[in-house]
């Protein structure tokens, strides 16, 4: 965020943002956590598991269908509707400036 961005933002604004980059600090904490426990735990190991094995979770999700989709399509197209593109756009040009 530029020094510019910064000063433009409302103090509920600047509160959120705070509270966006605590988040991701606490995200990158836990990950290195997590990693840290994984290397420890591989170094145990007598023999190392197959990359692949390790890898499963890294897997794309299967494609939705059926009643899924249109469930899907569906609370998409209610968000879409409740969007106010005017407002959005207003705001979007205030910090242009």
């Amino acid at each position: 965020m530029s020094v510019t961005e910064f000063w433009d933002l409302t103090p509920a604004e600047t509160l959120a943002a705070i509270d966006a980059a605590v988040w991701r600090a606490e995200q990158a904490q836990q990950r290195d956590v997590t990693l840290a426990w994984y290397v420890a735990g591989l170094q145990r190991t007598k023999r190392l598991p197959k990359l692949e094995s390790l890898l499963v979770s890294l897997t794309r999700a299967k494609p939705l269908t059926g009643e899924e989709l249109a469930r899907r399509r569906q609370e998409f197209n209610e968000l879409k509707a409740n969007v106010d593109v005017a407002k959005l756009a207003e705001k979007l040009k205030g910090r242009a400036k």
